[in-house]
C-alpha cells in the first residue's frame, strides 16, 4: 500500500502530465500546478522541491508506460525495437523535447528503460561495461532527435505519431551504433589475442606502438588493416 507522501506526488505528477499535455511545456510551472491543485505553492515545494524535479518526474512517468513491442527474432533488432520505443513514446508526446531542451536534470527516462535493452546487449555477447556504454550512446541519439523537432514553446501541443521514415532513419542510425561498437569491441579482443600470441610486453609495445601480430597481419598503428 503506497503512502500519503507517495500518493499525494503521484497525484502532482499526473495534474502535471495533463498540463503539459493540454497547454504545453510552457503552460507547466509551479504555480499554475498549484492552482490546478488548489493548494498554495508553498505545500507544493513540500512535495516537489522544484521545477527541475518535477520535469524530470513527468517524463519519467511517461517513460514507464512504454509498450515494448515482442522481441524480434536477433538480440540486434532487439536493441534496435527497444531504441525505437522509447523514441516513439516520447515523441508522441509534444511536450517532451521542450522539456529536454529545457532541462538537464530530465535523466530518469535513460535510467528506467536502460535495463531492458542493456539486457539484449548482454544477449549479444557484450560485456558490462560496453553495454552500458551503447545506451548512452542510444539515449544521446534519441533525445536529440527529439529535442531537434519542431515544436514551438507557447502553442497548444498536438499528439502526432512520428513519421514512419522518421522512425526507420532512426534505426539506421541504432544500428550504424551497434555496428561501431561491435567493430570496437572485436578489434579490442584481436589485438589482446595478437600480444598473447606474439609474446608483446608492455616495455616492448611502449617503445614499438605499431608492432603488429605477424600471423594475420595486424597492425596498430595502421586502420587500413583490420583484426578480421
Amino acid at each position: 500500500m503506497s503512502s500519503p507522501l507517495s500518493a499525494r506526488r503521484s497525484q502532482i505528477i499526473a495534474c502535471a502530465v495533463n498540463l503539459a499535455n493540454t497547454g504545453g511545456a510552457s503552460a507547466l510551472s509551479m504555480r499554475a500546478l498549484a492552482a490546478a491543485l488548489n493548494v498554495r505553492p508553498m505545500t507544493l515545494y513540500y512535495y516537489v522541491p522544484n521545477k527541475a524535479v518535477l520535469l524530470n518526474l513527468i517524463v519519467a512517468e511517461v517513460a514507464e508506460q512504454i509498450a515494448w513491442t515482442s522481441a524480434p527474432e536477433s538480440p540486434r533488432d532487439e536493441l534496435v525495437s527497444h531504441a525505437l520505443d522509447v523514441y516513439q513514446a516520447l515523441a508522441t508526446n509534444s511536450w517532451i523535447p521542450d522539456v529536454l531542451r529545457a532541462s538537464t536534470q530530465a535523466g530518469a527516462p535513460p535510467i528506467l528503460v536502460a535495463e531492458p535493452f542493456i539486457a539484449s546487449a548482454r544477449g549479444l555477447g557484450f560485456a558490462e561495461a560496453d553495454a552500458v556504454g551503447l545506451w548512452r550512446a542510444t539515449w544521446f541519439l534519441i533525445s536529440s532527435q527529439l529535442q531537434s523537432l519542431g515544436i514551438n514553446a507557447g502553442t497548444t501541443p498536438t499528439v502526432q505519431a512520428p513519421a514512419s521514415a522518421e522512425m526507420a532513419g532512426l534505426a539506421v542510425y541504432v544500428r550504424a551504433l551497434i555496428d561501431g561498437m561491435i567493430i570496437t569491441t572485436l578489434n579490442s579482443e584481436r589485438a589482446e589475442i595478437c600480444d598473447l600470441k606474439e609474446g608483446l610486453n608492455p616495455r616492448r609495445k611502449l617503445l614499438h606502438p605499431d608492432v603488429g601480430c605477424q600471423s594475420c597481419s595486424y597492425s596498430r598503428g595502421d586502420p587500413a588493416k583490420p583484426p578480421f
